[in-house]
């Protein structure tokens, strides 16, 4: 289709963001104005409050006043995987996007996803950074190197599952085509209390996604929120992660993904999960005995990488964590 100037014109693509809130009270405000600050226009907001203790409901009521294209919702309590199943139950876009209710995105974040979309019409756009913010203060954290080459899809998979480089697997770093996420029946595990969005990204992965890649940086990552699940790890949490790791390292076991061999895959996921030890060794003695059993009968994911015995590589993650605790 072309406009009246001539010129090709783009599809309009329509995002739903969906933003769980569990007591961001405090941040949610915050959160919201870096949406209504994007400037690609096209969007759709989904507040789910999940039954929080202070008034983050009454807080998204009010922001949802603001503009039509907000939508709040409270419901019973689930959990942050049965939260974003719930938005996007209601999720009406062409691309879904999620937004922790404690962090907030660079106002031209939209925009720049949607300019790829336009050359790249992907099932999947996996960002290669994040930013932590603490007190005012930015640190990108860079999954993957940026290159000007044009890749095909194993290049890709090559690039996102590289043992020298971080696995994307937070839910906020890549925005699905929802057409995508349905055809697949892809959402979150709600049986799991950690880490349902690697489940979630390494399921789409499964299903050989069109990919392309984005290298802006555009999400700000709080650090100093105490109440933030990922600073409160129990032992069930770290079962459930190295469960979804053992998952699919057993899933891709003897399988390609077109031309791209996913043997690399499982090295990564062998390699993420030892690193995930030093959750465990951080943890008390009869926290650790709890974890202790999982990790006898699931001792080939930990073995797998090079032959590195799990143990001593845990000890080794732990080793350096402890040292990096005392200076700060």
């Amino acid at each position: 289709m072309r406009n009246k100037c001539g010129k090709v014109a783009m599809k309009e693509i329509k995002f739903s963001i969906i933003v769980p809130c569990y007591n961001v009270e405090q941040y949610i405000e915050e959160c919201v104005e870096s949406v209504l600050a994007q400037t690609y226009p096209v969007w759709e907001l989904i507040l789910v409050d999940d039954a929080s203790a202070d008034h983050t409901y009454d807080k998204i009521l009010q922001l949802s006043g603001r503009d039509e294209r907000i939508r709040a919702y409270t419901k019973k309590h689930g959990g942050l995987p049965h939260t974003r199943n719930y938005g996007m139950r209601y999720a009406e876009g062409d691309y879904l996007a999620l937004l922790d209710g404690d962090d907030f995105w660079d106002k031209d974040h939209l925009r720049k996803v949607k300019n790829i979309i336009d050359g790249s019409p992907a099932d999947m756009i996996i960002h290669n950074q994040h930013t932590y913010f603490t007190k005012g203060e930015k640190t990108p954290m860079i999954f993957f190197p940026e290159t000007a080459e044009a890749l095909t899809e194993a290049d890709m998979l090559e690039t996102i599952f590289s043992l020298d480089n971080g696995l994307p697997g937070s839910a906020v770093v890549t925005v699905y085509k929802m057409e995508f996420c349905r055809r697949n029946d892809l959402y979150y595990g709600e049986d799991y209390k950690c880490s349902e969005d690697l489940d979630f990204f390494l399921a789409a992965i499964s299903k050989g996604p069109k990919i392309a890649f984005a290298y802006h940086e555009f999400y700000f990552y709080r650090q100093d929120n105490s109440n933030a699940m990922t600073k409160n790890i129990t032992p069930e949490m770290l079962i459930d992660r190295l469960s979804i790791y053992d998952k699919w390292f057993q899933y891709f076991n003897g399988k390609r993904l077109g031309e791209f061999d996913c043997s690399g895959i499982q090295s990564k996921l062998s390699e993420d999960a030892c690193v995930q030890l030093v959750l465990y060794y951080d943890m008390k003695k009869e926290e650790r005995k709890k974890v202790r059993s999982f990790l006898r009968e699931h001792k080939n994911l930990f073995y797998y990488h090079r032959g590195r015995l799990v143990f001593l590589k845990g000890r080794l993650w732990y080793a350096l964590y402890s040292l990096k605790k005392k200076t700060i």
